[in-house]
């Protein structure tokens, strides 16, 4: 499993959507979510500890350091909400479904609780998979989530102790048919490396496709109250990609008018 090549796993995801709604597409890329100033986007955190402990990890530390900074980063980065809900969505989508602000905010996992933790969100995901061809994004995401470890790191229930993840009071991990307390570094690292890389893919990914927009397009949008489809135009800004979309003024409708394509998009 850790050998899998994440950007063969994930680009074909983020195609197959951009192919089905291009629209709702753009919506998952640009993460619409209503109005926000700067300064209040997580992801661009996330992006930074990242980056800045990646930096770290290469550095000539302790062995011991460097695991600790690793577990810290794998507990970060299987924390975002985004990278879920880009996945989410982008399944969704391909099933001809709409983008969601909030996906997992208006869904329930099998005992009709709220969906909030990675577990459940992997487990919706799963549901969403099925059927779409995509079932191995959310296999890979199965394996790299060590829920118990991640507990007891963040409740600061564990102790390193030679080659073992040793977890003092919280439930063990199953390893080959076995519940031990001891999870084996051997057996972690790769998981945690794999979250890590999952994060990191899923979100360079999101950054090259709103890149990949040089020039203003119209695309067809389910966006009228009943349903019905309009047109609207995807802008772009030089440097960043594709920064939103809008209406088309008078001016846009009668130059772009030979170029509209709404009847290529069923409500």
């Amino acid at each position: 499993m850790e050998n899998i090549n994440l950007v063969k796993l994930l680009a074909p995801l983020f195609e197959k959507a951009k192919k089905v709604d291009e629209f709702e597409f753009c919506c998952t890329i640009l993460r619409v979510r209503g109005c926000e100033g700067p300064g209040w986007d997580p992801l661009v955190e996330s992006s930074q500890f990242i980056n800045q402990i990646g930096l770290l990890l290469n550095a000539p530390l302790e062995s011991d350091l460097k695991k600790r900074l690793l577990l810290s980063l794998y507990c970060h980065a299987t924390e975002i909400d985004d990278v879920y809900g880009i996945i989410a969505n982008l399944l969704r989508i391909t099933k001809g479904e709409r983008h969601s602000m909030d996906y997992f905010r208006y869904v329930k996992d099998d005992s009709r609780r709220e969906i909030k933790y990675p577990n459940q969100k992997i487990n919706e995901i799963k549901k969403l998979a099925t059927g779409t061809g995509f079932e191995k994004i959310a296999e890979v995401m199965n394996y790299f989530l060590v829920k118990n470890v991640r507990n007891a790191f963040y409740h600061s229930d564990y102790n390193l102790y030679k080659e073992d993840f040793n977890i003092r009071h919280g439930e063990g991990v199953l390893i080959d048919g076995i519940i031990t307390p001891a999870v084996p570094f051997e057996w972690l690292i790769p998981r945690a490396n794999m979250g890590i890389n999952f994060a990191v893919e899923t979100i360079q990914l999101t950054q090259k496709y709103r890149r990949s927009y040089k020039k203003e397009k119209i695309v067809p949008a389910r966006i009228q109250a009943d349903g019905g489809i309009e047109d609207l135009i995807l802008r772009v800004k030089s440097g960043y990609g594709l920064i939103g979309f809008g209406s088309l003024t008078a001016e846009e409708k009668e130059k772009y008018k030979s170029k509209t394509n709404t009847a290529s998009l069923k409500p």
